[in-house]
């Protein structure tokens, strides 16, 4: 008989990670298999793969999965699917926040949110900033939209969650099943608003133990056992605005990532792209206008108080226009092709493979434009923010 492998179960200290980040259910769960394993070997249990044993639950066999519904559900036709996190990113004031308010507001209100066929959904915002700004947005929203708060299945926590610690993750999953009496039927969406502010004190986003405690938390104690849907509010890198700040375990962990851009030509447009997007097609754009609606309040000086709103537009975004340190930068990158498709060339190899990453650009323009350094950024980004230069993941690429 072929013996399992028996490993210690919770022998030693645990890592700070792996302590905050187990469920209750998984370390009940977790304490079984040392036991379960010896039962096996002893011949007690016999695996049987197609109705599953107890002390397995965590295992399905292929045929199970062959008569499963694997039907999907989502929340907005190609954008969110229920049951699935996301990260939102995006600059400082680049109209993050008030994109993903946009999103809740028409779900938790039973309207199709542009254009895209959408589900209603209970969702549970924790505002661990600016609360007061996301009262004034959604009194906003309804005033444009001609809509009662009644309505709207909304739901605002008014003080942050710290999620690097297992017990506030426990309490916030239990005040969520306890929100969620008054619409037992609605799937529910999360947004935590933003990462930063529902990280916790003295934890780094930049750390690996940190952030992965912090997603860990997120994931397999708040979201998976309130089958919710979470959208995660958070800022771009400093070194690089087309991705999240921090360490890199949690794009690794989660299911899309979704940019939200303000161009600096005309910044009264918002744009969210698809940016990554697990089972659907990346790429995607949809464009909003802001506008502002009066509030039926004033501030103590007798001025009228207004808030912002988004209108979907078909305008095209302006780009702007190539400086001149642009146009060396660029003619940079188009040099560093010739060359890499000619190297391959010579190994026999498809010229089309050639690839830039963004940080071998950037030391080039350095080493030929040396006396620029200082200033190097801004031609990098204005090569981006022309459309000269196309920027995915590390790379960068040509737009010709």
């Amino acid at each position: 008989m072929n013996r399992i492998e028996e490993r210690p179960v919770g022998g030693g200290a645990p890592s700070r990670g792996m302590d905050s980040s187990v469920a209750p259910e998984d370390v009940q769960e977790s304490s079984t298999l040392s036991a379960s394993v010896s039962r096996v070997n002893a011949g007690l249990i016999k695996l049987d793969t197609h109705k599953g044993t107890s002390g397995f639950g965590a295992y399905v066999g292929a045929s199970d999965i062959e008569e499963a519904n694997l039907s999907r559900e989502w929340l907005i036709k190609g954008v969110l699917e229920q049951g699935r996190v996301y990260q939102v990113f995006g600059t400082w004031k680049s109209g993050k926040s008030l994109l993903v308010l946009d999103i809740c507001a028409h779900l938790s209100a039973d309207l199709d949110w542009a254009g895209h066929k959408s589900k209603r959904a209970l969702v549970i915002w924790i505002a661990g900033e600016s609360a007061q700004d996301t009262k004034e947005r959604l009194r906003a929203f309804m005033l444009h939209k001609g809509i009662s708060g009644k309505d709207m299945a909304f739901l605002l926590r008014k003080a942050p969650v710290y999620l690097t610690q297992l017990d506030d993750a426990n309490a916030l999953r239990i005040e969520i099943d306890a929100l969620r009496g008054k619409w037992p039927d609605l799937p529910i969406l999360i947004v935590i608003d933003t990462l930063n502010r529902n990280f916790g004190p003295g934890a780094s986003e930049n750390s690996d133990v940190d952030m992965t405690t912090f997603a860990s938390n997120l994931i397999d104690v708040v979201v998976k056992p309130n089958k919710a849907t979470c959208l995660i509010v958070h800022h771009s890198g400093h070194g690089d605005k087309g991705r999240g700040r921090g360490h890199s375990s949690l794009p690794g962990v989660i299911d899309g990532t979704l940019r939200i851009e303000k161009s600096d030509s005309d910044p009264e447009i918002v744009t969210l792209i698809c940016q990554e997007l697990r089972n659907v097609k990346s790429g995607g754009r949809e464009r909003f206008r802001i506008d502002v609606q009066e509030l039926p309040f004033t501030d103590n000086f007798g001025d009228a108080v207004e808030a912002p709103v988004l209108t979907p537009t078909d305008e095209e975004v302006k780009q702007k226009n190539l400086s001149d340190w642009g146009r060396k930068y660029t003619d940079v990158l188009h040099e560093m092709f010739v060359e890499y498709r000619a190297r391959l060339e010579k190994q026999d190899r498809c010229p089309d493979e050639a690839k830039v990453e963004w940080r071998h650009w950037r030391s080039e323009c350095n080493k030929r434009y040396p006396e620029n350094s200082k200033n190097a950024r801004r031609g990098l980004e204005n090569a981006q923010d022309s459309g000269a230069v196309l920027k995915k993941d590390l790379f960068v690429y040509l737009a010709e």
